[in-house]
C-alpha cells in the first residue's frame, strides 16, 4: 500500500475513534482545526476568533471545532493530513511548509526581516501571494498568516552572545534554515516535534532552544529554561492551512466568509500577540525568575555570515532581495 493510502487509512481509524466526525448537513458545516498549543495560548485564542467572526459572516451556518494541545498530531502531522484532505484546517510554522516547497525558506531565514511591519507588509503583499501559490499544488492553501512570535534563544545556561552557542545542545525546529542555523554556530543540533521540548530542557537532553516569549510562558517552559538572549534572530508566522481539496467543495459564498474570516481573526491575533509582548508576557517571565540578556543583532548575524549560512540559501536570493526591498 502507498505511503498516501495508509496515512489517510490511520487517519480515517482515528477520526471514527475519536469521534471527529466531519459534519457537512445543510444547517451548520463543522470545520476541524487542529493546533498543537493550550486553550488561552494566543494561537487558541486567534482560532477561537477566526471561528466567532465565521458563525457571525454565515448567520450561523459555518463554525470552527478547535482540537488544541496537539490531540490530532504534531504540526508536521497535521499539515500533511490538510494536503491529503483528511483534515479542514491547521496551524503551523512558515518552517513547516519548507518540506512542501524550499522557497518558503525566504521567510525563515534569521536577521530577513526588520521589524513585524516588514513581516505583515510581506506576507500580506506580492511575496506572500506568490508563495501562496507554490504550496496549493501540493494540496495546501493559506488562508491567512496569524503571528507565531519573535525567536530568541531560551536557555538552561546563560547565553550571552554567539561564541556561547558552541557545542551546546540545541532543539532546532525539523527544517532546513533551523537545522542550518544550529551547524553555522557549532551546537550539537537536536531536531524533534515541539511536544517534546519541555520534557528534553528538564531532562538536560537538550540546553537551549530557538523559541517564542508566548510558549516560553504559557507552555511554562521557564520552569527549566531561566535565560532568553534578547538578539532576535527569527520573525515567525504561524500560517492558518486549509486543505484545497475541502476548500474547493465550498460555495462562492463559503470560501468567501472563510476568506474574510481568517484573515481579519489574524489581524485580531496579531495585535493581541503585539500588545501583551512586553506589557505581560516579558514582566510575567521576569517575575517568574527569567533574566533576560541584552544581546545586540550584529555579532550574531556576523557569525552566520562568517560561517556561510547564508549561501547555503543563495537560489533563494531573488526573493530575498525583494523581501529586504520592502519599505
Amino acid at each position: 500500500m502507498q505511503r498516501k493510502s495508509i496515512v489517510m487509512l490511520v487517519l480515517a481509524v482515528f477520526v471514527v475513534l475519536s469521534g471527529v466526525i466531519p459534519s457537512w448537513g445543510a444547517d451548520t458545516q463543522t470545520f476541524k482545526l487542529a493546533l498543537e498549543m493550550s486553550v488561552g495560548h494566543p494561537y487558541y485564542l486567534g482560532a477561537a476568533k477566526f471561528d466567532e467572526i465565521l458563525q457571525k459572516k454565515t448567520g450561523g451556518k459555518a463554525k470552527v471545532e478547535i482540537f488544541p494541545n496537539g490531540q490530532l498530531g504534531t504540526q508536521k502531522d497535521t499539515a500533511e493530513a490538510c494536503a491529503m484532505g483528511g483534515l479542514d484546517f491547521a496551524m503551523t510554522m512558515t518552517s513547516i511548509l519548507e518540506k512542501y516547497d524550499p522557497r518558503f525558506e525566504a521567510i525563515s531565514l534569521p536577521f530577513i526581516f526588520r521589524d513585524w511591519n516588514h513581516v505583515f507588509k510581506t506576507v500580506d503583499g506580492e511575496i506572500g501571494k506568490k508563495l501562496n501559490s507554490y504550496i496549493e499544488p501540493k494540496g495546501i492553501v493559506i488562508v491567512a498568516y496569524f503571528l507565531n512570535g519573535d525567536l530568541h534563544v531560551t536557555s538552561r545556561i546563560p547565553i550571552k552572545g554567539p561564541e556561547d552557542m558552541k557545542g551546546i545542545k540545541l532543539r532546532v525546529q525539523q527544517a532546513k534554515s533551523m537545522i542550518e542555523f544550529g551547524n553555522a554556530l557549532k551546537v550539537v543540533g537536536t531536531p524533534m516535534p515541539y511536544g517534546e521540548v519541555f520534557s528534553a530542557l528538564q531532562m538536560g537532553t537538550i540546553d537551549a532552544e530557538v523559541q517564542n516569549l508566548s510558549n516560553v510562558l504559557f507552555d511554562k517552559h521557564y520552569e527549566v529554561a531561566k535565560f532568553i538572549n534578547e538578539s532576535t534572530p527569527f520573525f515567525y508566522l504561524e500560517p492558518l492551512l486549509m486543505s484545497k481539496e475541502v476548500l474547493d467543495k465550498l460555495t462562492p459564498d463559503m470560501k468567501k466568509a472563510v476568506f474574510e474570516a481568517a484573515n481579519e481573526a489574524a489581524a485580531w491575533q496579531r495585535k493581541l500577540y503585539m500588545d501583551n509582548r512586553d506589557k505581560e508576557f516579558i514582566p510575567k517571565l521576569k517575575k517568574l525568575g527569567v533574566k533576560f540578556t541584552p544581546s545586540p543583532q550584529e555579532p550574531w548575524k556576523k557569525a552566520l555570515e562568517d560561517a556561510g549560512y547564508y549561501k547555503i540559501f543563495a537560489k533563494h536570493q531573488e526573493t530575498i532581495d525583494a523581501i529586504v526591498a520592502v519599505k
